[in-house]
This record gives structure tokens, C-alpha cells and sequence, in this order.
């Protein structure tokens, strides 16, 4: 797993108090690949301080997603070729892709590595089969693995973030302020209303986000 350096404070809690506990009886561990092998951080190299997150404007576009890529798939295979896997050492990596989001499903851009989806090809199960599983084992509904700050977010996830005592909320607000400090792309916005983030108005309703990252590299 990759440490993006901003993902939801929920997503370690789940990992360190459940995962990794059930994983220690099988001697196996989540390694966990550091966000120093990222070469990008937060904002595009080259002067123009553009966010590499895909965050609104409120010329009702929406900047291009740079961060899964960045943060994601480049820090895993630079993180694998520090283990020494490479052209003479290939490797296969799992991803988990279920059957009602098949259209996420790519190839991988190395030729040493191939992807296989298991929840495709070998047990094949929907996303919402996923969870009951892990339900049925007696553990806490999991979490979406996702950024606190990702403007992907539905409303009911934004929501949850502003009610949990994490300090995730607190940090997104933070951004949400530091992006419309920078660049020239007119005024940025993580809620896709092109409203900062602390004056949206949620009326208890739930809008899913139209668009959602296809890479296959966040979400589990």
C-alpha cells in the first residue's frame, strides 16, 4: 500500500486494528511503500503551482488527475524495485477490481509486472459482496480507502469526515483554503459546488461524484 502522506486517518485505524492483526496469524504484513518515493507532491513542478489532485474551478471545469499516478502506481514500482523486482525479476500484482467496476480494470505500463484481478477471474464477486464478507466474519464495516482531502468524495463521505474527531476534516479545510492561494487556474475548490468546503451546505442530502478515478489504485 502506498502512503499518498493525506490518506484518511480511518483507513490506518482499519489496517492497524484489524487487518494486520488477522495477517500477523498467517505471518503475512501490508508493506507499506513511504510517500518519499513520490518525486511530486502536492503541487506540479515547473512554476505554474498546479495541484496534482483533480480539484474544481469555478469555471465549472476540473483540473486533470495527476495524483494517483504520482502518488500511487510510480511510488509501488519504484517501491518494488527497491525489493529487486525488475526485467529479471518479474512480478505479478493484485488488484482488487470486483466484477461491477470491470471497466477499472487496466495492464500495467511495465513489462516486468502483470496485473491480475482475482475478484474478476478467480472468485468473482461485486463490491457489495466484498463487504458482506467481511461483515460476515464479525468485523466492522470497512472503510473506502481514499484521501481526506480527494475531491472524488461523496457527500455522505465528506459528511462522515466532518463528524469524525480524527483531525481529517480540520486538515481538508486547510487545503481547501491553500489551493485558492496558488497558480492560474482561477479559483479551486475540493467540493465539486465550487463552495469552500466549510460553507457547503449539505441539507442532508447525497450526491455521489460524477466522476471517479479509474486507475484501480485507490478504493481498496
Amino acid at each position: 500500500m502506498s502512503n499518498t502522506g493525506r490518506e484518511a486517518t480511518e483507513t490506518w485505524n482499519w489496517l492497524h486494528h484489524h487487518i494486520q492483526p488477522l495477517l500477523d496469524t498467517i505471518d503475512l504484513r501490508v508493506e507499506i511503500a513511504s510517500h518519499s518515493l513520490s518525486r511530486v507532491d502536492l503541487f506540479s513542478k515547473g512554476g505554474d503551482l498546479r495541484p496534482i489532485i483533480p480539484v474544481y474551478n469555478d469555471t465549472g471545469g476540473r483540473l486533470k488527475n495527476f495524483c494517483t499516478d504520482e502518488w500511487k502506481r510510480r511510488v509501488v514500482q519504484r517501491w518494488l524495485r527497491e525489493q529487486g523486482y525488475g526485467p529479471k525479476r518479474p512480478v505479478v500484482e493484485w488488484l482488487g477490481i470486483s466484477v461491477d467496476e470491470v471497466e477499472r480494470a487496466k495492464d500495467s505500463n511495465k513489462d516486468w509486472a502483470t496485473h491480475h484481478y482475482p475478484l474478476l477471474f478467480d472468485v468473482q464477486m461485486s463490491r457489495k459482496e466484498c463487504i458482506q464478507l467481511v461483515q460476515d466474519t464479525g468485523l466492522p464495516t470497512p472503510p473506502r480507502s481514499s484521501c481526506w482531502m480527494c475531491p472524488f468524495r461523496s457527500d455522505e463521505e465528506w459528511v462522515q469526515l466532518k463528524n469524525r474527531p480524527d483531525g481529517d476534516w480540520k486538515s481538508a479545510i486547510a487545503l481547501d483554503e491553500e489551493i485558492r492561494t496558488r497558480g492560474r487556474f482561477g479559483k479551486l475548490y475540493l467540493h465539486r459546488t465550487c463552495v469552500p468546503l466549510d460553507e457547503v451546505q449539505w441539507k442532508g442530502q447525497v450526491h455521489e461524484p460524477s466522476d471517479v478515478c479509474d486507475t484501480g489504485r485507490c478504493e481498496y
